[in-house]
């Protein structure tokens, strides 16, 4: 089940990039002649290989811009604006 939750957890990854898989192996597909006989391995290369492509992306972009924009963003636990505060400006 691991994989299948690692899909889930870069699914936004996978749902960015999964397009340049698709038309990469359709491509192929075609310049193969269209062999119906291969649509199901089709199918699982284009899952296996758009999920390793998220987790790519993942790992050397979004996790890295994530902890950029937590660390620069973030203000202290006691510091956090006030409702009135932000009512009075």
């Amino acid at each position: 089940m691991k994989p299948l939750l690692n899909l889930g957890q870069r699914s936004y990854e996978v749902y960015l990039t999964h397009m340049f898989v698709v038309f990469g192996l359709f491509q192929l597909f075609v310049l193969a002649g269209k062999p119906m006989s291969a649509v199901p391995a089709l199918f699982l290369a284009v899952i296996f290989l758009a999920g390793l492509l998220g987790e790519v992306v993942a790992r050397f972009y979004s996790e890295p811009m994530n902890q950029f924009i937590r660390q620069r963003y973030s203000q202290p636990e006691g510091d956090a604006p006030h409702l009135q505060s932000l009512v009075e400006q």
